[in-house]
């Protein structure tokens, strides 16, 4: 900070805590607008800000405070059943739904969809195309045994009857039971997850939970031993200070000087009211479900917003289900039940 010794918050966020070197500070309004943000004293500061955006849009500020920044990094942490497809604003973001694509994901869905396409008929080719849009990026969809039953498929049509065509009926033969292995179980997936989503990460969250115990117990433990000293605000925020080496004595004095009001007017502007009630904000959430990490490579305006592109809990369902039908479809379609004799062995 080199412009001005106050930092504020832009609208619509609004700022509920702010800790400054390890010590809660007092949430004023500042310039015309009644911005809320805090006073500042040093240029080089070590600040800690907790806020909360209540608007229901997509968009948010990539910032937040009113100043420029020269390096940001952010991440962004998704309850269960939220998705995220895409981010604009951001220079860098990994884990998108788009992000996940690439050529080669794309070239094989669009040999698979149109090889379908061929061998069937254009309804199945969409059907294909579709099904394989929504379930590509899953963990545990089928992807490579569709080439595999399709080529053993497409051979059949042609080989003559033979040794050749024999072995290429029971390719075919271990394609399908590979691909009704990988749906069935698929499909289950799918629908415990759409209907209960906070079943997605179950190791994570129970790892969780006990990484945050020890911590809790330790922390109670400290408190206890700890011993008490009866020290004004001041004082305590003074004797937290490491790069003011006071002893005991010295912390003490100083606590009486303010109490009898020895400080001159100088002095009393350096400091924090200690009668002041600090506004302790919402809190945090200590959960990580889905975390996405952005970046940006330069400089960020205080104006820089970010669009996120959302799937509620609700869609999810809808799409989970929607997912298991296509899937069903195209393979009882693609299996073909009817012909389920290998062909070759007749």
């Amino acid at each position: 900070m080199s412009r001005q010794w106050y930092l504020v918050m832009n609208p619509p966020v609004k700022l509920g805590r702010v800790v400054l070197d390890g010590v809660d500070q007092l949430i004023t309004s500042h310039g015309k607008d009644n911005k809320p943000g805090v006073e500042l004293r040093k240029g080089e500061i070590n600040l800690q800000g907790e806020s909360r955006l209540e608007s229901g849009k997509n968009t948010i500020p990539a910032v937040g405070w009113d100043h420029n920044v020269q390096q940001l990094s952010a991440s962004l942490n998704l309850p269960p059943g939220w998705r995220l497809v895409n981010a604009t604003g951001v220079d860098t973001i990994e884990g998108t739904w788009l992000q996940n694509w690439n050529l080669l994901d794309l070239f094989l869905v669009l040999v698979i969809s149109t090889a379908i396409f061929k061998l069937f008929n254009i309804r199945y080719g969409i059907l294909a195309l579709i099904t394989l849009i929504l379930i590509y990026h899953e963990p545990g969809s089928p992807r490579t045994v569709w080439i595999h039953l399709l080529a053993a498929t497409a051979l059949l049509r042609f080989i003559p009857d033979g040794w050749v065509k024999k072995i290429i009926g029971l390719w075919r033969l271990a394609s399908i039971i590979t691909l009704i292995v990988l749906v069935v179980p698929f499909a289950v997936k799918q629908a415990r997850i759409g209907l209960y989503p906070q079943l997605e990460h179950t190791r994570n969250y129970s790892r969780y939970l006990l990484t945050q115990k020890a911590p809790m117990l330790g922390s109670v433990e400290k408190e206890m031993q700890r011993p008490r000293m009866n020290l004004p605000r001041e004082a305590s925020k003074v004797a937290d200070w490491e790069e003011d080496e006071f002893t005991l004595n010295e912390i003490t004095v100083a606590a009486e000087k303010y109490k009898r009001g020895y400080y001159d007017q100088s002095q009393n502007v350096m400091l924090q009211d200690p009668n002041a009630l600090i506004q302790t904000g919402p809190g945090l959430p200590q959960w990580k479900w889905h975390s996405y990490d952005m970046r940006w490579n330069g400089p960020v305006d205080s104006d820089q917003e970010i669009s996120l592109w959302l799937i509620s809990p609700t869609i999810n369902l809808i799409l989970a289900f929607v997912k298991i039908i296509f899937l069903v479809l195209l393979s009882l379609y693609i299996m073909d039940l009817k012909k389920i004799k290998i062909e070759g062995l007749k």
